[in-house]
């Protein structure tokens, strides 16, 4: 199963394998060295979770950002392409924490 590496420092980086943009850094280039996730809004994002080829980023303030593989809806933005970028889901609530697993987000 392909995995996800990413380290919070200041900021969110992603390397390794990225085949539907699951790293977040714009494309689907795979990634040999850290490379910084660029948020479209300054965020402070608190949690990272991997499911099986996309990602998600939990914000201090409840919002959730997605990315990667979207065959399935797994990043919840209302479409099926596949996102090399953060978007924010569009929702009236906030998150207080977020899961990944293969093909679909909780």
């Amino acid at each position: 199963m392909p995995r996800v590496q990413c380290c919070i420092l200041p900021g969110v980086y992603g390397w390794g394998y990225n085949g539907t943009g699951q790293l977040g850094v714009g494309g689907t280039g795979n990634q040999l060295i850290p490379c910084k996730v660029v948020f479209v809004n300054q965020v402070c994002i608190v949690q990272i979770v991997c499911g099986y080829s996309h990602t998600m980023g939990l914000t201090d303030q409840g919002y959730l950002y997605s990315w990667g593989a979207n065959t399935n809806g797994q990043p919840g933005i209302g479409n099926k392409s596949n996102q090399v970028s953060p978007v924010k889901v569009e929702t009236h609530e906030r998150f207080c924490s977020c899961s990944g697993l293969s093909l679909h987000a909780t």
